[in-house]
């Protein structure tokens, strides 16, 4: 078998990647080490995904999900955070 190989000038680094759905994996947390990647932690689909959260912000924003996105993640820095409280809790 095959081993897959990873390079990198790095000897060692974590790893996130948040997602819409993807595969089932919606966030991933990985370390890798040398040529070696171990996943930590995956949480599939349809919990913790932030893809999934942005694209309800998108379609709240009155903006097309799966194509809109870009334009909430323009405008955010624009923005004023008085809902932040709100989401969170």
């Amino acid at each position: 078998m095959k081993k897959n190989r990873y390079f990198s000038s790095l000897d060692f680094f974590r790893g996130f990647c948040g997602y819409g759905v993807g595969e089932w994996a919606t966030t991933t947390v990985a370390i890798g080490k040398e040529n070696d990647l171990k996943i930590i932690k995956e949480m599939n689909f349809p919990h913790y995904s932030l893809g999934l959260l942005y694209s309800s912000f998108t379609y709240y924003t009155d903006f097309k999900v799966n194509s809109g996105e870009y334009k909430v993640m323009g405008l955010a820095p624009y923005g004023t955070p008085k809902y932040k409280d709100l989401i969170i809790n």
